[in-house]
């Protein structure tokens, strides 16, 4: 069972880490769009020792600032959620929204997300869901997540999104370095480690922020990954009296990148008919 403290801190970030999440992933395709990004100016001005900034501090930012935009109105997100409700209601418990994913030996979740051409592993049933945003000009991308709390309040979340494909070395190096300066100007804390690295043949990078929530010291260890126009990003975030680093190193290696199902050939069906 969670801790009262472990629950109240998964509760909280529960409900913000998805925000978060997305809007690190907007200014990646900030980034890679060719503009200006604002995590420029906290990269270059970092707070000072004891002051990490909040999540309500970067919110508030990050709307004056307008990197990523979200096109559903509050109008439209109550009437989807009206209706998903609706749709649940019909539903018997083994059926809202539940999947039963394969498990390893010791109760970790192997995930593998429709559409996801990944897999990885986590402690907890994820929940999944998708947004629609708006990024260098009217370009609409869909923002994929999928988020597990284990029982200490840890949140595990994989997200992905296609975007233009980056084909040279500085457009590779633009989108790594742009989650980086993304989570840092979200979270306005402070880069404890990055470092270029390759999963398999991919490239990717890994980084780990420390920032505070709520007075809360926290710590944040991501991973991202590059497939072609496909961009795969695992975060693991806690409590940095909690945080597991064998955890967090787990779920960010579990990563398995899978090919995608062959296309069927029309063909080949008319022959076998």
């Amino acid at each position: 069972m969670k801790t009262e403290i472990g629950n109240a801190i998964g509760n909280c970030i529960s409900a913000s880490l998805a925000g978060l999440v997305m809007v690190c992933t907007a200014w990646i395709m900030t980034a890679t769009a060719g503009f200006a990004t604002p995590c420029e100016a906290a990269i270059a001005n970092p707070h000072p020792a004891g002051h990490l900034g909040s999540f309500q501090e970067a919110q508030q930012k990050q709307e004056s600032q307008g990197s990523g935009q979200e096109i559903q109105t509050g109008d439209q997100e109550k009437s989807a959620a009206e209706k998903k409700a609706a749709d649940d209601s019909s539903k018997t418990g083994d059926e809202k929204g539940k999947i039963d994913w394969p498990q390893t030996e010791d109760g970790w979740f192997i995930v593998t997300p429709e559409g996801g051409e990944a897999s990885f592993q986590v402690p907890a049933v994820p929940e999944a869901s998708s947004r629609t945003m708006v990024s260098g000009g009217d370009k609409q991308v869909s923002i994929n997540l999928n988020v597990a709390v284990d029982s200490k309040g840890a949140n595990l979340v994989f997200t992905w999104h296609d975007q233009q494909e980056a084909k040279t070395l500085p457009e590779i190096t633009k989108i790594l370095d742009g989650s980086v300066r993304g989570a840092l100007a979200m979270t306005l804390g402070e880069v404890e480690s990055a470092e270029r690295i390759n999963v398999g043949l991919l490239h990717a990078c890994n980084f780990k922020i420390r920032f505070v929530f709520k007075d809360k010291p926290m710590k944040l260890s991501s991973r991202t990954i590059l497939h072609q126009k496909r961009v795969y990003q695992l975060t693991y975030v806690a409590p940095e009296e909690s945080f597991s680093e064998p955890d967090q190193q787990r779920f960010l290696d579990s990563f398995q990148h899978l090919p995608p199902p062959p296309i069927p050939d029309p063909k080949k069906q008319d022959s076998d008919k």
